[in-house]
């Protein structure tokens, strides 16, 4: 089998998966639920519409998401007119500050040993490979 930007994509992001469940766990978090409070924690009260596009997962994946972090005290959920309003807790705000740091301990991880040059090319070329699959799936199913 030759398609090696597949398989080193797929590669990168189970490893980087596993990297990310193994750091969370001390802070009682798992993958999905840290990228929740740190959008949370950068723009605000969201509704879930807004939520879940900016996470870019189907609106029953933020659902869920949701519904364990209220269950875990980080979140809250008030009515504000027609929709309900995602925010932290205080609890939650403490937790998406471990997260940032978890992302810190990752990025340093992920960077270790890589000239600044190579990491710079490296981060474009997986922008582009992103672009290029964000591009894939918005063209119509043959």
């Amino acid at each position: 089998m030759d398609f090696p930007l597949v398989m080193a994509s797929r590669s990168a992001g189970h490893r980087t998966r596993k990297l990310v469940m193994r750091l969370l766990e001390p802070i009682g978090l798992h993958p999905g639920q840290e990228v929740v409070l740190i959008e949370l924690r950068s723009r605000g009260e969201l509704n879930q519409t807004e939520l879940a596009a900016a996470l870019e997962v189907e609106p029953p994946t933020c659902t869920s998401i949701v519904g364990n972090l209220l269950r875990a005290g980080l979140v809250t959920r008030t009515a504000r007119g027609r929709e309900n309003r995602i925010a932290l807790t205080a609890a939650g705000e403490a937790t998406a500050d471990q997260a940032l740091q978890v992302y810190a301990a990752m990025e340093a991880a992920l960077s270790a040993g890589l000239p600044t040059a190579e990491r710079d090319a490296a981060l474009a070329a997986l922008q582009q490979v992103a672009a290029a699959a964000a591009a894939a799936l918005a063209a119509p199913t043959p």
